[in-house]
């Protein structure tokens, strides 16, 4: 049920910032304003992809520097690649931090298990 309500307030936040955009583009300076208010106010799906990508990368960085992965072995592994594309498209359709944390969880075992392969 929630799943519905998210994808709804998605699709109507994406949906008032192309309305804002096409009236922008109608009026003079109209374009510098859409961008004025995009910067201040970006989609939920936005904020959702750079708050998700910024805390993976930071997490993921820190277990290279603490030697227990290999940032480059993951990168050409299809497992790794897939869940991580997997976990990041289903991280930005949800609000709930329970449910991104188990997201996240999900690539940093991921990551230490394919790591202890190797």
């Amino acid at each position: 049920m929630n799943s519905r309500r998210d994808k709804r307030e998605e699709l109507q936040s994406e949906a008032r910032h192309q309305t804002i955009e096409l009236v922008s583009n109608l009026v003079p300076f109209g374009n510098l304003a859409y961008k004025t208010f995009t910067a201040i106010s970006k989609p939920l799906y936005i904020q959702r992809r750079e708050e998700w990508i910024k805390d993976i990368s930071l997490r993921l960085l820190r277990l290279e520097e603490q030697d227990k992965i290999k940032l480059e072995d993951l990168a050409g592994s299809d497992e790794f690649n897939t869940i991580l594309i997997k976990a990041s498209n289903l991280a930005q359709e949800h609000h709930q931090e329970e449910k991104i944390n188990a997201l996240k969880g999900i690539v940093i075992n991921t990551s230490l298990d394919l790591s202890k392969d190797k």
